[in-house]
C-alpha cells in the first residue's frame, strides 16, 4: 500500500525477556515536565511507544516508534515502525480529503472565462493537496535525527 506519510521500519534482537526490556525502558524514559528533554513514551511487555521530547519546542509531525515484542528462540525481538502520531496522521488525511473535495467541487462549478484566471484556479486546486502533504514531509524531515536518538536509546536499553 502506498502511504502518503513516511514510515520507517525498526527491528532489534535481544536476549532479555520482554518484561525486563519494558521495565528498563520505563525506568530510563523521561516523564513530562517543564524544561525536560529526552526519550518519553510507554512500554508494556506487549507494546512500546516512544518519542523524543524537546526542551524548547514541540513538533507534532515528529516520528514516534510504535513497536511490539515478539518472543524468539534467542530471547525477544522488537519489531515496529517510526511514523507520525495516529491523531496527527488522521488530521493530515482529513485535510488532504478536504483539499481533494474542494478541487472536485470547484471543477463542477463554473470556472472563470479568462484562460489566465482558469489556469490560476486549477493550479491552486491541484497544488493544495501537494502543499499539505509536503508540509507534513518537511516537518518529518526536521525531526529526522529523532529516529536515531530513539534507536540509540533502545540499543543501550537492550544491551
Amino acid at each position: 500500500m502506498l502511504s502518503v506519510l513516511p514510515q520507517v521500519p525498526l527491528v532489534l534482537e535481544s536476549s532479555l525477556p520482554a518484561s525486563e526490556i519494558a521495565a528498563r525502558i520505563e525506568a530510563r524514559r523521561v516523564r513530562f515536565g517543564l524544561f525536560r528533554s529526552g526519550i518519553s513514551g510507554r512500554a508494556t511487555p506487549e507494546r512500546v511507544t516512544l518519542f523524543v521530547v524537546n526542551r524548547f519546542f514541540h513538533n507534532s509531525f515528529q516520528p514516534c516508534l510504535y513497536a511490539r515484542f515478539i518472543p524468539s528462540a534467542s530471547g525477544t525481538r522488537l519489531e515496529g515502525t517510526f511514523r507520525i502520531h495516529t491523531f496527527v496522521r488522521f488530521f493530515v488525511y482529513l485535510q488532504l480529503a478536504i483539499c481533494v473535495f474542494l478541487g472536485v467541487a470547484a471543477g463542477t462549478v463554473q470556472m472563470p472565462d479568462a484562460p489566465a484566471e482558469r489556469a490560476r484556479v486549477i493550479a491552486f486546486l491541484v497544488g493544495l493537496p501537494f502543499l499539505c502533504a509536503g508540509f507534513a514531509w518537511f516537518c518529518w524531515f526536521l525531526s529526522r535525527r529523532d529516529m536515531s536518538r530513539i534507536r540509540t536509546f533502545l540499543m543501550e536499553v537492550v544491551a
